[in-house]
């Protein structure tokens, strides 16, 4: 199956003996892959799948996550756009999820269909057991991974931090997700499950908000503001206020403070091309012209062949 991507594949799978198990945080917006034991993941992209056609051969490619617009001009993306596997941060369709999975295990460097390592992989937050056993059917049939172990990203996050004396033994654990937003309280260590809370408010639907904002805003621009162009913005620009009274006060009072925190950032744009002047040369050539017709037409109205 035919990738078109930029990311870089990993060269040192080999090295790995079986025992080491592979790392995946399956998130709604992001994939993460990696190896145990290591501090980063070894590759990121935008947990998503378009499948277009090759507008000369008619071949259907795969783009999985990031890819270059460069490349697009030779695809035909009006009939498939971007895909996810994910609805309120529960995975259901596993069709999309294999080839993300496919892709994952390809850039990471494995070199056959069969990975022989442990996985790891998150899972939302009281995940449905049909969607469990979905995701195990397809990494134990799919690839013959030899064991699965699931768990939740932030009672990850919070045992880490337990144990390097940043959180207490009782506490709340705040999840905010793509789509869906968690709150998680542990007593004496270990996640409550039961008593857990979710609001379907997510990083999705604020990059959403933000972009009717600036499409209100600047509706000459509308179409410029793209979702992906937005969550750029989102990413790169905004921050989350402490205390939000506070933080519009500043803005409010033109305070030097506040000054700092503005961001001015302007659309892509292009100056047209600068014509250069025409040379003496190409002025006397268009002088000659121009008076060579005007002798033409002065005969032929001599000759009364023109009225």
């Amino acid at each position: 199956m035919p990738f078109i991507s930029r990311i870089q594949r990993q060269s040192d799978y080999s090295l790995f003996p079986p025992s080491t198990p592979i790392v995946i945080d399956n998130g709604a917006s992001y994939f993460r892959i990696g190896w145990a034991g290591e501090t980063e993941p070894r590759v990121i992209f935008r947990n998503i799948v378009q499948r277009p056609r090759h507008k000369t051969t008619g071949e259907t490619v795969t783009i999985v996550g990031d890819h270059d617009p460069t490349l697009l001009k030779y695809f035909d993306c009006t009939r498939s756009g971007p895909r996810s596997a994910f609805e309120s941060n529960v995975v259901y369709q596993f069709e999309i999820m294999e080839y993300v999975l496919d892709f994952a295990f390809d850039r990471l460097g494995a070199n056959e269909s069969q990975i022989d390592h442990p996985i790891l992989i998150t899972e939302c937050v009281c995940n449905p057991v049909y969607s469990r056993g979905k995701m195990a059917e397809l990494l134990f049939e799919t690839y013959g991974v030899p064991s699965i172990a699931y768990g939740v990203d932030a009672a990850f996050s919070y045992k880490y931090n337990q144990q390097h004396g940043v959180c207490a033994k009782d506490g709340l654990a705040i999840c905010p997700g793509f789509t869906t937003t968690h709150v998680i309280p542990f007593i004496n260590g270990e996640p409550v499950y039961k008593g857990c809370c979710r609001t379907n408010i997510g990083g999705f639907h604020i990059t959403d908000y933000m972009k009717q904002l600036l499409s209100l805003k600047y509706p000459h621009h509308m179409a410029r503001f793209t979702w992906e162009k937005v969550e750029d913005l989102k990413m790169e620009h905004c921050y989350i206020a402490q205390d939000y009274g506070s933080e519009a006060q500043l803005f409010q009072k033109g305070l030097k403070e506040a000054e700092e925190k503005t961001r001015c950032w302007q659309l892509p744009w292009t100056p047209p091309p600068t014509e250069e002047p025409p040379s003496e040369e190409e002025l006397a050539r268009k002088a000659a012209i121009k008076e060579k017709q005007s002798q033409r037409q002065k005969w032929l109205r001599q000759k009364g062949l023109l009225g």
